[in-house]
């Protein structure tokens, strides 16, 4: 009993270690949010804009909420989420904002904590050019929550080219009320760690009280830095990258207030970086790459990621990258090798299914004849085995069956199988369409008359079917109501004795 009590206890102990995201449902509460609604502090009502210029760029130069140029200032950015709706991107585009950070979610590997317009904002930065980066509002009680949090924003990037870091975003009460500052360090150097190792630039976002009162481990010196203070400056005394400013900003085609944040000469270029419309990769200590892959991607002599060009045997496409065994269209499908080369007249087996590539590399579907075989691919080219396409079997190989019984239909050297049909293996029997034949027996087909001996054959001549004779002629078929020489057959067939 008692060896019973200490397994419970320790499979409980065990258990209440870690958070288990799966069944949660979050709300924020930190200094900007209460049970999940944004709010706003003091500090912000205080610094609220008071000058037609507040955070706007004008020739070069970032003013705060008083008019007063920001000193080191080099960019203005917005960090948006679900909370903005649908944002008018073409609007942005067109004002002073040169960078925004998107919210990718929140917590674990979870869809359900997927931000609802992360995939919306990203295509639309993508296909403006707007330079972007993204971040993760974090739960993390334990390295293990950690490591989820950071396979959640991978999942998402999912090869995706960034111009700014991953933020790893820490500013939940529930944390700083109930973990260790030594453990708030290991869970985000797990984190940051975890998503440099797949060549992303990661960084840490709090409030200056977090950075001054939780974030205080010597680990911290060593990551790029995202500060929240809404202010007309930015007090924190160590090197950061990133103010985050104010939350009562306006930008065009954005409806209500967005936060504004100001992008200093101290961000370090690291992973993929957006320069004059060109990418570049930046390596640790922040030198260009040049002549290699870099995962899918590679860059070229001067940097630049190549794009719509082969390299070597291999072909990057208009966003830069390759993808090997890919299927590709340009008006009929066919299949693109991992070196650029396709299948021609031959069967490729992709994903567990067969097909078929013509002499111009094309995929087949339909009826095929190759090699002297005859084989059916489906609409979507994929080969057709161990089944009837009409009155035709295809084998376990593709090929269609000729001349064999399948179950109980028999196909013939045509393929062809066809109900109730006469046969001939040097005699004449009758199949039915099950695959059956009459033996014994007399049978109307095509209203005549036949009689089939005990091996299944028909017969002709003069035949004694149970004390009765009969004739047959040559075709078969039984003689009625006429003469045979000096012999007479009755209505039915009989002979007539007198």
């Amino acid at each position: 009993m008692k060896k019973f009590i200490l397994i419970c206890l320790s499979f409980f102990m065990f258990s209440t270690s870690f958070t288990v995201y799966a069944d949660e449902e979050y709300k924020e509460n930190s200094w900007r949010y209460e049970n999940g609604e944004p709010i706003a502090s003091q500090d912000e009502i205080s610094y609220a804009r008071s000058s037609v210029n507040a955070w706007s760029k004008q020739d070069g130069v970032i003013y705060n909420s008083l008019g007063d140029p920001i000193p080191n200032a080099i960019s203005k950015g917005i960090d948006v989420s679900e909370w903005q709706g649908d944002i008018d991107w073409n609007k942005v585009k067109n004002t002073d904002v040169e960078f925004a950070i998107i919210r990718c979610g929140f917590a674990g590997d979870y869809t359900k904590y997927d931000d609802k317009k992360f995939q919306r904002n990203v295509s639309e930065c993508q296909r403006l050019g707007i330079p972007f980066g993204i971040y993760l509002y974090s739960y993390a009680e334990t390295v293990e929550d950690a490591k989820s949090e950071a396979a959640h924003v991978l999942r998402l990037l999912n090869g995706m080219q960034l111009s700014y870091p991953v933020f790893y975003d820490l500013e939940e009460n529930n944390v700083m009320a109930t973990v260790s500052k030594s453990t708030i360090a290991n869970i985000a150097k797990t984190f940051v760690n975890t998503i440099e190792s797949k060549g992303y630039s990661c960084g840490i976002y709090a409030n200056l009280y977090w950075f001054n009162n939780f974030l205080t481990d010597s680990y911290f010196d060593t990551v790029t830095k995202w500060v929240a203070q809404y202010n007309t400056e930015c007090t924190y005394t160590k090197p950061y990258s990133l103010w985050q400013a104010t939350s009562s900003g306006y930008v065009n085609g954005i409806q209500g207030n967005v936060d504004i944040n100001i992008g200093f000469d101290s961000m370090k270029k690291y992973g993929w970086v957006n320069e004059n419309g060109n990418w570049y990769y930046y390596s640790n200590d922040e030198q260009i790459l040049t002549n290699q892959w870099i995962g899918n991607y590679y860059v070229g002599s001067d940097g630049k990621m190549l794009t719509n060009k082969w390299i070597g045997n291999c072909y990057v496409d208009a966003t830069g990258l390759w993808q090997p065994n890919k299927w590709m269209n340009d008006g009929q499908w066919w299949f693109r090798y991992g070196d650029g080369s396709y299948p021609v007249n031959k069967f490729v087996e992709i994903n567990g299914s067969k097909y078929y590539f013509n002499t111009s590399g094309y995929m087949v579907n339909g009826w095929k004849q190759i090699e002297g075989q005859w084989y059916y691919f489906n609409p979507s080219g994929a080969m057709v085995t161990k089944q009837w396409i009409g009155n035709y079997y295809l084998e376990a190989d593709g090929v269609m069956a000729t001349n064999r019984w399948v179950g109980k239909y028999y196909v013939d050297a045509s393929g062809v199988w066809q109900p109730d049909r006469w046969m001939n293996n040097g005699q004449w029997w009758y199949r039915y369409g099950d695959g059956s034949y009459p033996a014994a027996k007399f049978d109307v087909i095509d209203n005549k008359v036949y009689y089939f001996n005990e091996s299944g054959y028909m017969v002709t001549g003069w035949k004694l079917i149970e004390k009765d004779w009969y004739y047959f002629n040559p075709s078969g078929v039984m003689v009625k109501n006429q003469w045979v020489g000096n012999y007479y057959l009755g209505p039915y067939g009989q002979l007539v004795n007198e």
